[in-house]
C-alpha cells in the first residue's frame, strides 16, 4: 500500500534554507543577478578588517553589506528594512 500524501508533503519539505531561497526565488530575481556579477564575501574580507573583536558578536560583514545596498536602492528607512528583512524572501 503506497502513501500517496506523503508523496506530496515531501515536495514541501526543504532540507536547507539555500534550498528554500532557490526555489521560492525567481531566478531572474535583480538580487539573485547582483550575486552572480558580484562577489560579496571578497569585500567583505577587506572589510571584516575594520570590525573591532571587543563586544558582541554582530551580523556577518557580507549580510550586512548587502543588506545596506538593498535598503539604499529601495529607499527604506531602518524599520522598513527590517520588517522587508523578515517577510520578504527575496530581500533576504
Amino acid at each position: 500500500m503506497t502513501n500517496i500524501g506523503a508523496n506530496k508533503t515531501s515536495k514541501l519539505l526543504f532540507s536547507s534554507e539555500e534550498e528554500i531561497f532557490n526555489t521560492l526565488v525567481e531566478a531572474d530575481h535583480p538580487f539573485r543577478k547582483l550575486n552572480e556579477y558580484f562577489d560579496f564575501t571578497e569585500l567583505a574580507i577587506s572589510l571584516a578588517e575594520c570590525y573591532s573583536e571587543l563586544g558582541t558578536s554582530g551580523i556577518a560583514v557580507e549580510k550586512g553589506f548587502k543588506a545596506l545596498l538593498v535598503q539604499f536602492w529601495e529607499d527604506y528607512s531602518d524599520r522598513e528594512m527590517e520588517y522587508a528583512l523578515r517577510l520578504n524572501i527575496g530581500v533576504r
